[in-house]
């Protein structure tokens, strides 16, 4: 690999080459925008390495300075590139960027594509784009498979096509557009790294790296995609950049089957070896010879070893950290700072010893907790011994006791990620936006805002629809509200994919709080006052549902947040018969509790319970199938235990009855037709719903044959939705 690290770049007033300027063996150059001490390397270069990089250099200055400048070998050359603000402005480039020169017409290989910056200026240099300059026709397809092994952007320079340019400026920009403007910088599944593509947030990582700062531990929850990840990643970024204390970084990821299925002693092993190499990587770069090595765990746990008990693995444990942290304090020592070492634990909820996979978790989580926390109060200086958790479930920090056991992370400080502002959705949409040749104006923003709720994950999804929509534009495309609409409806049924899979997470760590939100999405604010009245942790679920920014309480009355959310809950997205069926069955049940909702509000308003219990029991058919209780059973259950059990104790036939013989007296929705129409729409639904809740699934597969089953998820939802006031 080559490399130009060896020469210092010195930062200096920008000027250019002009005509009268003489280059030994060279026309001169109308101009180049050279800073620091990159033209002096330019005129050390040899001739023809000169004569390659001349239209190179000239044709970037319309848009760059050149900041670096170095021959790697006779027609070989690279150099730094630094976008003028008009270029930063349009295509989003913040930072430097690498240029390679490759001056052979017939000779290209991909090895050019290697050369790196030098080590000491890479912090300027940003990683995920370089361009590449040379006359070969391979220098396209090599480029283009170079890009896509190293997942990153390369601008390709054709030198030929700069040969009597009459525009360079324009050409400039189009061959920028063809290249960042076909990459989709919204559609990465990984946790944002750069620093470039981090928006919003500052007020939550500025806590969280004072509490670090002050050696507290915390929590970090919200729903799955909300930016957990990438907010820490963000946080170790700024501690370990900070030169004023030594910050030894240890990163666990809890979903990682090596952690989740193996045991605590796993994790152990792996908080210290990624300190011990975190500590010899400082040493080396300070040029100490302090180094950690024979660490006794790792020994310890070797295999053909007995299993040793969790006190021996908890001391061993503790030997090693004191080794780490004083080989650490020895080398922050000779750099005039302090020492911390930290544990990121990512999707710490998984390790939960409540869940159902717990395995051996349902123990280690308490050897686990158990022994860091000792270790850190053991410290002369606890602080210097700090975990952060990042998980969606918060129980794991609010329960007092597990299984009788009492909880060591028990009211760890806490803090919950909610979905961004709307300034921040805006500065994300906007700023990758700007980077994709897309201009948002403020009523696409706006929408935008409205659809996702600001979840930054949906927002990013969004933005790469918008984008891959017209992915060969060469010009700045401005997107406006009619624009945003038309994406979203055109991948409407994607977006609700999206959705169901945040809130399957939710449904596997925090099911009561799934199954809430669902409740107050199907049944509005009746079912949660009705269905969930009973339940003694009402207030703490719809508290963490608040928290996570699903719903929003007006004076007490609570709804769901974002209309993306609400809308995936109660529309279909199931593609084969048994998903079907289980909807339609969840549908059924939705149905039954909207029903029961409405005949005890609306049948006991205005009445005593007397009252209320005759005027159900007089509309009850003495012949009543799948009841086996007749009407004086029916009359005793109302009257002793009131007309919610009375109601309870009724099938299907009753509920539609009573609903038709005391039409005049049901708060029916204002969601079309008359009452006539809604009562039977209520019948048509349940005859379709019977089949799905007693398995009849031939006609069942044959009326979703015959109808799509969009259209009958659509009727027997539009059932429930005429039920919900």
């Amino acid at each position: 690999m080559s490399t130009f690290d060896d020469i210092d770049v010195r930062q200096g007033d920008s000027y250019t080459l002009s005509p009268c300027s003489p280059i030994p063996g060279v026309a001169p150059m109308p101009a180049a925008r050279f800073e620091g001490d990159a033209r002096e390397f330019f005129e050390e270069a040899s001739p023809q390495t000169q004569s390659d990089a001349l239209p190179v250099l000239e044709f970037l200055s319309h848009g760059f300075s050149i900041t670096s400048f170095r021959e790697q070998k006779p027609r070989i050359w690279t150099a730094l590139i630094k976008p003028n603000e008009a270029i930063s402005n349009q295509f989003g480039l913040t930072l430097e960027y690498f240029l390679v020169g490759h001056g052979f017409p017939g000779d290209f290989h991909q090895r050019t594509l290697l050369a790196e910056p030098p080590a000491k200026e890479a912090y300027r240099v940003d990683s995920r784009l370089r361009f590449v300059a040379s006359p070969s026709p391979l220098l396209k397809p090599s480029c283009a498979a170079w890009a896509v092994q190293r997942k990153l952007a390369v601008v390709p320079i054709e030198v030929g096509r700069l040969q009597g340019v009459t525009d360079p400026e324009k050409l400039l920009y189009s061959t920028l557009a063809a290249t960042l403007w076909r990459r989709d910088v919204f559609d990465d599944p990984e946790p944002v790294t750069n620093p470039a593509e981090f928006f919003g947030r500052e007020l939550v990582t500025n806590e969280i790296v004072e509490k670090i700062l002050l050696g507290q531990p915390c929590a970090i929850f919200g729903l799955r995609k909300i930016g957990k990840s990438s907010l820490i990643r963000r946080v170790r970024d700024l501690l370990v950049g900070d030169p004023s204390t030594l910050t030894i970084s240890a990163l666990l990821l809890c979903n990682a089957a090596r952690i989740k299925s193996g045991r605590w002693t796993a994790a152990l092993v792996d908080l210290l070896e990624q300190w011990s190499r975190a500590v010899n990587e400082a040493a080396s770069a300070a040029a100490l010879k302090t180094e950690v090595r024979g660490l006794k765990l790792p020994s310890l746990l070797a295999s053909g070893k007995p299993v040793p008990t969790d006190a021996a693995v908890a001391e061993a444990f503790e030997k090693d950290v004191d080794k780490i942290l004083r080989a650490a304090r020895s080398v922050s020592g000779t750099m005039g700072t302090t020492t911390r070492l930290v544990a990121f634990f990512d999707e710490a909820d998984q390790l939960y010893p409540i869940r159902q996979d717990a395995g051996h978790w349902k123990s280690d989580y308490f050897s686990l907790w158990d022994t860091l926390q000792s270790m850190k109060r053991g410290l002369d200086n606890p602080g210097e011994l700090v975990y952060i958790l990042g998980g969606v479930n918060p129980v794991g920090t609010e329960a007092g006791s597990f299984s009788g056991r009492p909880n060591p992370l028990f009211e760890l400080s806490t803090l919950f990620l909610p979905p961004l502002p709307n300034n921040e959705a805006e500065e994300l949409l906007s700023g990758l936006g700007a980077r994709s040749g897309l201009m948002f104006d403020e009523s696409a923003l706006d929408r935008a805002y409205e659809i996702t709720g600001g979840h930054p994950w949906l927002l990013r999804k969004l933005g790469s629809k918008i984008h891959r929509a017209d992915q060969t534009r060469a010009a700045v495309k401005n997107v406006g509200e009619a624009e945003v609409n038309r994406i979203f409806q055109r991948t409407r049924r994607t977006f609700f994919s999206h959705v169901d899979w945040i809130l399957n997470h939710l449904k596997d760590v925090a099911p009561e709080e799934f199954k809430l939100l669902k409740d107050i999405a199907q049944g509005g604010e009746e079912r949660y006052w009705a269905e969930w009245k009973d339940e003694s942790f009402r207030e703490t679920f719809a508290a963490h549902l608040e928290a996570y920014g699903l719903l929003l309480f007006d004076d007490e009355v609570p709804r769901i947040s974002i209309e993306l959310v609400r809308a995936a809950l109660i529309e279909p997205i199931a593609q084969v018969f048994p998903e079907q069926k289980m909807q339609l069955r969840e549908i059924a049940d939705s149905l039954e509790a909207t029903i029961r909702i409405r005949l005890i509000n609306d049948l006991t308003a205005g009445r005593t319970v007397a009252e209320a219990v005759d005027a159900i029991v007089a509309n009850i058919p003495k012949d009543a199938k799948n009841r086996p209780k007749n009407r004086e059973q029916l009359r005793e259950i109302g009257v002793g235990a009131g007309v919610r059990a009375l109601v309870e104790s009724l099938n299907w036939g009753d509920y539609l009855l009573l609903l038709a013989r005391h039409a005049d007296e049901i708060a029916w929705s204002a969601t079309g037709g008359s009452v006539d129409e809604k009562i039977q729409a209520l019948n048509e639904a349940v005859a379709l719903l019977h089949l799905a809740r007693h398995s009849n699934d031939a006609e069942l597969k044959k009326v979703i044959e015959s109808q799509g089953f969009e259209a009958v998820y659509r009727q027997v939802r539009y059932a429930n939705e005429i039920l919900i006031t």
